[in-house]
């Protein structure tokens, strides 16, 4: 009997409000680990699950609950305000395509991290420019991003590697 796809997605979404603790204090937007869990999470759970803990974790935000980054929430339709929504919108897309590509074979997990990636930040950065204009967007929002999405995508594919050789 297959396992439903909630449980699955609903740890997702937990990891994904844990690694927004994980922070370091940049502004506009904070660089957390929480695209790490958004990539891991479609690594190893494939399109449908990842899709649904990036659903599920921004529930979360609009229900207000203190799951962005530091801690703070914004809930209701005022979150869609903030500078980093983008970010957020694009993690349901970003663990979808992480998953997507991933069933493919083993190294396209790793192209699905980076595929990923990409996504968080071209929605987040087209979210940010509204804010800030695109050049400063590009310069707050994507250039100091570029290493760590590199990083995580890496780890987020080590960690499904191992998963999947816990399950057999």
């Amino acid at each position: 009997m297959p396992l439903s796809p909630w449980l699955p997605a609903l740890l997702g979404a937990v990891a994904i409000a844990l690694g927004a603790q994980l922070t370091v204090p940049m502004l506009p937007v904070p660089m957390t680990l929480q695209t790490l869990a958004v990539i891991a999470a479609g690594l190893i759970g494939g399109p449908r699950v990842g899709a649904l803990a990036g659903g599920l974790y921004l529930a979360l935000v609009l229900l207000g609950l203190p799951v962005l980054a530091e801690g703070k929430s914004s809930g209701g339709l005022g979150f869609f305000s903030e500078p980093s929504a983008g970010y957020v919108l694009g993690f349901w897309v970003a663990a979808a395509l992480a998953g997507w590509l991933a069933q493919r074979g083993l190294w396209w997990g790793l192209l699905g991290g980076l595929a990923g990636h990409a996504a968080v930040l071209a929605i987040g950065v087209a979210v940010l420019a509204f804010h800030l204009g695109f050049g400063d967007a590009l310069k707050y929002g994507l250039w100091p991003f570029l290493p760590g999405a590199a990083v995580k995508s890496l780890a987020a594919w080590g960690i499904a590697l191992g998963v999947q050789q816990l399950r057999g």
